[in-house]
């Protein structure tokens, strides 16, 4: 099993090595390990994935160069795993042109390590295979619960799972964890490679350390509308998402909860008992809204 970290990963590449892959989603009681061999600040999402490295569960891993931490994450992993397959795309903050090639070129030459590290030639029309029917399952959705939109960092699977347990429903999440995985293009190009970077680059709501974030504030601003609340998740020691919070918590007109974990079990009590609290709050707020609407929307009495 080979793990990845960021919603940019090409991971239709490994697929087509014959490779599973999975997003690492990290939860250890403590951090001896990595704290023994990092920096007491390193982001603590960065020390969990550390933790899971030398669990043994994965034989490799493929990282982006997304943030200073990851990349000291790196640098650590080179020096004290002994996994095989350690593996750092350089990712554009940019998705024009000249980056869309750079990342083509990022995505070639993970290709090339892929034929040496896994003994096995790339197969164009199996990777092209799987780019068909890769399904997106990114898509916002309404319903009569509690419409949630969740912002910040990377969103653990099992805070996912909370929210909806208590009624509430993912309709935006901008965190690492939603992935846009849709490919429509030319799949006889030549240049598919770039194309295949194009998509990746293009489909994602865009992070914090990308240069261009206007789709992000066009979410924040129209789109906010659409739900009843907003959960805005940071992990400790963060630096692109910590201070993105204090700028979006003045332009909202709807509850919004801050919560911070540090990827530790010790975290997940307090998660659950605020977020618990956060969509019951909303959903009195709305029971009252509602019984409101429905006596002022009356018609009056005929006298």
């Amino acid at each position: 099993m080979i793990g990845y970290i960021c919603k940019y990963t090409p991971i239709e590449i490994i697929k087509s090595f014959d490779k599973d892959i999975e997003r690492i989603d990290p939860s250890f009681s403590n951090f001896e390990l990595a704290d023994s061999l990092s920096h007491p600040n390193l982001c603590s999402y960065s020390k969990a994935v550390l933790e899971e490295c030398f669990s043994g569960k994965y034989e490799g891993i493929i990282l982006t160069s997304c943030c200073d931490s990851i990349r000291r994450l790196y640098d650590i992993l080179l020096k004290k795993s002994d996994m095989k397959f350690i593996y750092m795309i350089d990712l554009p903050r940019k998705k024009n042109s000249s980056s869309i090639s750079l990342y083509g070129n990022e995505i070639k030459k993970l290709i090339s390590y892929c034929e040496q590290h896994l003994n096995k030639q790339f197969d164009r029309e199996k990777f092209l295979s799987i780019l068909k029917n890769t399904d997106d399952t990114s898509n916002t959705t309404d319903n009569s619960q509690i419409n949630l939109l969740v912002a910040g960092a990377r969103l653990k699977d099992s805070t996912a799972s909370l929210i909806n347990s208590y009624g509430g429903n993912i309709k935006y999440n901008l965190t690492c964890t939603n992935e846009h995985r849709s490919f429509d293009f030319d799949f006889k190009a030549n240049n598919y490679l770039n194309s295949y970077a194009k998509k990746l680059l293009q489909n994602q709501y865009s992070c914090m350390r990308m240069a261009d974030i206007s789709d992000r504030a066009e979410i924040f601003g129209k789109e906010s509308k659409k739900v009843d609340g907003v959960l805005y998740h940071t992990v400790k020691f963060c630096d692109f998402y910590s201070y993105d919070y204090a700028s979006i918590n003045k332009k909202l007109n709807v509850p919004i909860l801050k919560i911070e974990t540090d990827y530790s079990k010790q975290s997940e009590g307090q998660i659950k008992t605020r977020i618990e609290a956060f969509i019951e709050s909303i959903k009195k707020s709305k029971h009252i809204d509602e019984k409101i609407s429905a006596v002022f929307g009356r018609d009056a009495p005929v006298q």
